[in-house]
């Protein structure tokens, strides 16, 4: 749990998360530093795109509530949607929609609770663990509800693009050139990506998984292949993040 002391904050789990200014950067993803901090199963691409969609949904839902009520929030809110929804984003890719949900409540509010505390304002401990919770059953009721809507109303190309976007977004957030829909040498079957250095990356939505082709072609290039999996906890985690940070504090 973050102390407030920059020092501490920047040294918890994950390299400091949200707390160190060097992981907010999109380029600045292996602390400029991709000698001892690679990459070689593309979860930093994966989990850039989930920071990047978590916070514009939290800032979306931020501005949605204040379009509704007709005010204006503070910088302090709009801070703590953005980065709680970036933390929580994150949080999807690893641990699913109610962890997600948790860790974007309690960085949402640490984020506000921070920015107002340099200004005088109080800190609230109950605050936090309020938030903290409720964001874990937002997430997991996102976890239940989410899955049944793209079952019921998206179609499988659509959700296909979905998955190549959010790649996509990953990838390009890393600094990390490539070209589309590249042949993997397997008749006419095809990678979604190939990247700079050579690397193939291939998207797959929901319980999608490679066809008979494109796992022939997945023996033969063995580690030089990554499969970005989309699944629903993810994408659910996703949403819920932004939804969760977006709406922080508002039970106070």
């Amino acid at each position: 749990m973050p102390s407030g002391d920059a020092e501490h904050d920047e040294n918890l789990p994950g390299m400091g998360g949200a707390y160190n200014p060097m992981n907010m950067g999109l380029y600045g993803y292996s602390h400029h530093n991709p000698i001892k901090h690679v990459d070689p199963n593309g979860e930093f691409a994966v989990q850039a795109a989930g920071a990047i969609v978590g916070a514009v949904v939290g800032l979306g839902f931020q501005a949605g509530l204040d379009i509704y009520h007709g005010k204006l929030s503070s910088a302090s809110e709009y801070a703590g949607a953005v980065v709680g929804g970036a933390a929580g984003g994150v949080a999807a890719t690893l641990c699913g929609p109610a962890c997600a949900g948790a860790a974007a409540g309690a960085a949402s509010n640490a984020t506000t609770q921070a920015i107002n505390g340099l200004n005088g304002g109080d800190v609230s401990v109950g605050s936090f663990a309020a938030d903290t919770a409720l964001g874990a059953v937002g997430g997991k009721v996102a976890g239940t509800v989410v899955p049944a809507a793209f079952k019921a109303l998206v179609s499988n190309s659509t959700k296909g693009k979905i998955g190549e976007g959010l790649s996509a977004l990953g990838l390009k957030a890393t600094g990390q050139q490539f070209k589309t829909q590249v042949s993997n040498g397997v008749g006419k079957s095809t990678f979604d990506f190939k990247t700079g250095s050579g690397k193939f990356v291939e998207s797959k939505f929901g319980t999608s998984k490679l066809s008979k082709p494109q796992r022939e072609a997945a023996k033969q290039q063995g580690d030089n292949l990554e499969v970005h999996q989309w699944d629903y906890p993810t994408v659910s985690g996703m949403g819920a993040a932004g939804g969760v940070a977006g709406t922080a504090g508002k039970n106070d």
